[in-house]
């Protein structure tokens, strides 16, 4: 999955425009993961290798991590101003990232009403806006990133942010055992959820940042977002989570995320949560030919729909034309013929 999310982003990141540069973001002392960033075939890939804190799974180290993305990539001598978040399953399918990631100078956050990860917010004392784990990039301002720290200390009364961290997923592990017998799934551990940063993330800054960022929060107008938060925004990649769920012994760990940095309007980098891969069989040729064929598409401006109007390439999922109907010119009609009046990428 990583060699093919970095053939989309060497595919349509607008390096020429953007000053980019990827970082990978891997545990120390790995044998793996230092093969793993010897063997990445591209010249703007470089790793970071942080130092490993145990929690109980691996979801929740990824979770802790990405909320220190500014921390790590200032240990390299990175001062974004901004970070884009991904994950590994992840594919690039457009040339008009500028456009679309970007509305009216402010990064773009999507989310949708289908809940997948609904008790990271709240464990952390929030409501619950939208499903932000919808589609990636994720973008946001470094210092915001510090304020996210601080407020899992403040709520979960700790002096510092991994003490916080580790109070906050006993929270959230209270939440999944109510939540599991309330839903009959009988344990916590099948209550299909797990600890979820960019939930938090998009929550936290929904609340104390709005102003900051572009939102665009399907059917969100229908249940009291304000309207001017609920209108459409074409999206840049495809999630295929559930291609993904074929793979197996991809990973030794499970998934990697990964994340980029902005300087104003220039990008200057990835980081990432990488692993030794062990593709094997034919789901992992599956996922490839798939993601492959995504990529292809992405060079058409047309018979791209799908991709524009849904997180994860499926019909069921793409934005209702009746989503949008109070945003004139944000609409279906109006969002995808100004796509196809974008100058050639």
């Amino acid at each position: 999955m990583l060699l093919v999310l970095l053939d989309s982003i060497m595919t349509f990141w607008p390096f020429s425009t953007w000053d980019s540069k990827v970082f990978l973001v891997v545990d120390e002392g790995s044998v793996g993961n230092a093969e793993l960033c010897a063997s990445i075939p591209h010249a703007h890939v470089e790793c970071i290798f942080i130092p490993v804190v145990e929690f109980a799974t691996r979801s929740s180290n990824i979770c802790f991590d990405r909320v220190l993305a500014d921390e790590q990539l200032r240990s390299v001598g990175r001062e974004p101003e901004w970070i884009a978040l991904f994950d590994s399953d992840i594919v690039l399918h457009t040339y008009h990232i500028p456009e679309l990631m970007f509305v009216d100078g402010k990064p773009v956050w999507h989310g949708t009403r289908r809940w997948s990860f609904p008790l990271s917010p709240i464990s952390l004392g929030m409501d619950w806006i939208a499903e932000f784990t919808d589609s990636f990039p994720f973008v946001v301002h470094a210092d915001h990133l510090q304020g996210v720290r601080g407020f899992f200390e403040t709520q979960m009364e700790e002096e510092t942010y991994e003490g916080a961290f580790r109070q906050f997923l006993k929270v959230l592990n209270v939440n999944m055992r109510v939540s599991a017998r309330h839903r009959q799934y009988g344990t916590a551990q099948n209550s299909q959820e797990s600890c979820s940063e960019i939930g938090i993330l998009g929550t936290y800054l929904y609340y104390f940042h709005t102003e900051s960022y572009t939102w665009s929060i399907e059917q969100g107008a229908w249940n009291g977002i304000a309207p001017e938060h609920s209108c459409l925004v074409l999206r840049v990649g495809t999630h295929l989570h559930d291609a993904k769920h074929g793979v197996r012994n991809h990973c030794a760990w499970g998934d990697g995320g990964y994340t980029g940095e902005f300087h104003g309007e220039n990008a200057s980098g990835f980081i990432g949560d990488g692993c030794e891969q062990k593709f094997n069989g034919s789901e992992a040729e599956g996922y490839v030919r798939l993601a492959n064929s995504i990529i292809t598409r992405g060079l058409r401006k047309s018979d791209k729909e799908t991709l524009l109007l849904s997180p994860d390439n499926n019909e069921e999922h793409v934005w209702k034309p009746e989503s949008a109907v109070h945003c004139p010119n944000r609409n279906l009609d109006a969002t995808l013929q100004a796509y196809l009046n974008f100058p050639p990428g």
